[in-house]
C-alpha cells in the first residue's frame, strides 16, 4: 500500500500530466484542422478546373456491340492437364540430408535457448 504523501504526490503528477496534455491537444487541434479545411477547399477548387471530355454527340453511335467469341480451353485451365497418378520417389540420400539439417537446426536453437 503506497504511503499518503506518496499518493498524493502521485495524484498532483497524473492530474497535472492530463491537464498539460489536454491544453497541448488543444493548442494542435486548431492548426491541424484549419490544415485539413484549407487542402479539402484547394482539392474541391482543383476539380472546378478539370477539362471535362464532352463525349460522342451523335447518340446514334451508340449501339450494342456484338458478344464476343469465348476462347477455347488452353492447358493452363483446370481439369485439362492429365494428373500423373502414383508418388515420385525421393531419393534416400535427399531424405537424409533433410532430416540431418533439421535436427542441426532444431539442435542449435535448444542449446541457444537453454544457455541464454
Amino acid at each position: 500500500m503506497i504511503s499518503n504523501h506518496r499518493y498524493v504526490v502521485d495524484t498532483i503528477v497524473n492530474e497535472c500530466g492530463k491537464i498539460l496534455y489536454q491544453r497541448y491537444i488543444d493548442k494542435q487541434s486548431y492548426p491541424y484542422a484549419a490544415k485539413l479545411i484549407c487542402q479539402d477547399l484547394a482539392s474541391h477548387l482543383e476539380m472546378c478546373f478539370v477539362r471535362k471530355d464532352p463525349g460522342e454527340l451523335d447518340l446514334e453511335a451508340w449501339v450494342q456491340e456484338p458478344e464476343p467469341v469465348p476462347n477455347t480451353m488452353d492447358c493452363g485451365a483446370r481439369s485439362t492437364v492429365a494428373i500423373r497418378q502414383g508418388r515420385v520417389r525421393i531419393p534416400e540420400v535427399v531424405f537424409f540430408v533433410c532430416f540431418y539439417v533439421f535436427f542441426c537446426f532444431f539442435g542449435f536453437f535448444l542449446i541457444v535457448f537453454y544457455i541464454f
